[in-house]
């Protein structure tokens, strides 16, 4: 099962318009084990951001966010099996791009997407300068 390709937004920064070429190109097997994905760039002030959303059958959701300054943020998380809710993971990384890695920034996107361990996944963003985000936590 695959999740239907959503609308490919415009983007006026050059970075974030490489980044939605490349899923547009890589479409076909990107969406593949997912139940639903999303893109949307946004404008506030002078910055631009482009949001990357996904959901795979597992329920692992995944969020990518860069910005126009070549800051990202990753997050991946699965819904608890509890009866009030709760993560059964849930983690993020602070990241940075350079503007010649869009190739790279979605092939790691796709790889990370479904991963289960905090610490490999980090290892596989360690091209793009990754901070632990302390602000989330399991």
């Amino acid at each position: 099962m695959a999740a239907i390709v959503p609308e490919f937004p415009v983007a006026q920064a050059d970075i974030l318009q490489s980044i939605v070429c490349e899923l547009r190109t890589r479409a076909k097997g990107f969406k593949y084990n997912l139940k639903r994905w999303s893109i949307d760039v946004s404008r506030e002030l002078e910055v631009e951001r482009l949001d990357i959303e996904t959901v795979d059958l597992f329920c692992h959701q995944s969020c990518l966010s860069v910005w126009s300054t070549g800051d990202m943020w990753f997050r991946l998380c699965k819904p608890g099996p509890r009866k009030f809710g709760g993560w059964e993971q849930n983690f993020a990384f602070q990241l940075w791009t350079s503007h010649n890695q869009p190739a790279k920034l979605v092939q790691t996107f796709k790889r990370t997407r479904s991963m289960h361990n905090r610490d490999a996944c980090f290892a596989e963003w360690s091209d793009f300068n990754p901070r632990i985000d302390k602000s989330v936590t399991l």
